[in-house]
């Protein structure tokens, strides 16, 4: 198991294994298993390749579970907090959790575009999941359905929480700016346009 500890150790020596081996304490190097140095340095390659946007969504998403698979919850949230985007798709996680929230089994979803509120809430839990694993092409999506007298206004409107998909509205724009903007920052040096 990957630990907050073994990451800080692993940062101190800027990932020098030899390093680490001649000039560590005794009990620093009790801490490390046979791969785990090995495997904090394959956690940093991958989230430099996608800071760099060269790697695939499904990429992504792997090392997404692998990181929650082979890492403590402090470690988890200090290598994901090295993903350029990952705080800001979270928070879009969360704005599309509060609207789960107030979609209630009886909400009124036909101006929305949905049969009945069980097919929204399917396909919210959907976009939910895509944007965790930071889907840029689910957050195209999700921004389609901000716009106005789109989705999530058509269902607040019908629904009596107009005031809040405002609120709601709102932050998402400042995320999705942001991250878009990270997205072309963030392109390979031969995508840039002169």
């Amino acid at each position: 198991m990957i630990t907050k500890e073994k990451v800080r150790i692993f940062d101190h020596y800027s990932g020098d294994r030899d390093a680490f081996i001649l000039l560590s304490k005794d009990e620093d190097k009790t801490l490390f298993e046979n791969d785990d140095w090995a495997l904090i340095h394959t956690f940093y390659e991958n989230i430099f390749s996608i800071n760099g946007r060269l790697t695939s969504e499904e990429f992504t998403k792997s090392l997404l579970k692998d990181l929650k698979a082979r890492c403590n919850e402090e470690a988890f949230y200090l290598l994901t907090s090295k993903i350029n985007s990952y705080s800001d798709f979270q928070k879009i996680a969360d704005i599309l959790k509060q609207i789960k929230a107030i979609t209630h089994a009886d909400a009124d979803t036909i101006w929305a575009g949905f049969d009945n509120a069980t097919l929204f809430l399917k396909d919210l839990d959907r976009d939910i999941t895509g944007i965790q694993f930071c889907s840029f092409i689910r957050l195209e999506k999700i921004n389609l359905e901000f716009l106005v007298t789109s989705t999530y206004q058509e269902l607040s409107m019908s629904n009596g929480w107009g005031d809040h998909y405002l609120r709601l509205a709102e932050t998402f724009d400042q995320l999705y700016n942001r991250l878009t903007k990270k997205k072309l920052d963030n392109r390979p040096s031969s995508q840039v346009q002169p």
